[in-house]
């Protein structure tokens, strides 16, 4: 493994080949994970879940939870996470399991961000680690936002 980032290119295709090979093999065709998993050091609400929308509700409010527990409350924050729950999940989440549509849960990582992904040093090959794996929507794995470049051109 070297410090350098990954091709993007080869990055995306790995990620895009677990969504793809993990998709509708869910143990129980459900949205969580069998054990617990850490986003650093925040145990992650992995409880199964029927509902893609109902779970991330869950999740998020478990991160949000930490972080009041950690800096105290904001009143700002507070204002938007009512939003956040009240709006905005259900507006873009609960379309897509309604009016017949549904989604498969797949597997994601969860925690990809250039710290978790890093060039094996014989094949230049993309590694990928640190999983904070759990079964959900497709897309629910979008990189951390970083000050540094995340990937070479």
């Amino acid at each position: 493994m070297t410090d350098d980032l990954p091709d993007i290119q080869k990055f995306c295709a790995i990620v895009a080949q677990i969504h793809k090979d993990s998709m509708g093999k869910s143990p129980n065709n459900q949205y969580g994970f069998q054990v617990t998993t850490h986003l650093a050091n925040v145990a992650n609400d992995n409880s199964w879940s029927d509902s893609w929308e109902v779970w991330y509700a869950r999740a998020l409010k478990r991160m949000l939870d930490e972080e009041e527990i950690s800096h105290g409350q904001d009143e700002e924050l507070a204002i938007l996470t009512t939003a956040m729950f009240g709006k905005v999940i259900p507006r873009l989440l609960r379309p897509l399991e309604t009016g017949g549509r549904q989604i498969q849960p797949c597997l994601i990582h969860s925690d990809l961000w250039p710290g978790n992904a890093k060039p094996d040093a014989m094949t230049e090959e993309p590694m990928i680690f640190d999983s904070c794996a759990f079964w959900g929507h497709n897309e629910g794995s979008p990189l951390r936002a970083s000050s540094q470049p995340t990937f070479r051109d």
